[in-house]
C-alpha cells in the first residue's frame, strides 16, 4: 500500500512539474516577443534632445541610466 502511494505521488509530482515546464516554455514566445524586430534609427551626430525626439517619433523609449563622461571614452 505504501509503495503504491509513493509511486502515485511521484507520478503526480512528475506530471505537475512537466505541466509547469510546458507552460513556462510556451509562454516565452509571448513574453519576449520572440521574432519581432524594431529597426533603431541612426542617432550618430545628433544632440540629446534631437535623438530623443527621433526615438519617440518611432515609438521607442529613451532612458539614460548613467551619464557618459566623454573624457573616459577610449
Amino acid at each position: 500500500m505504501l509503495k503504491r502511494s509513493l509511486i502515485l505521488n511521484f507520478l503526480l509530482v512528475l506530471l505537475v512539474v512537466t505541466g509547469l515546464l510546458f507552460a513556462f516554455f510556451n509562454s516565452l514566445n509571448f513574453l519576449t516577443k520572440h521574432g519581432q524586430e524594431t529597426k533603431v534609427p541612426k542617432l550618430t551626430g545628433k544632440n540629446m534632445k534631437e535623438a530623443i525626439r527621433v526615438l519617440e517619433n518611432k515609438g521607442l523609449k529613451f532612458r539614460l541610466i548613467q551619464p557618459i563622461n566623454p573624457t573616459k571614452i577610449r
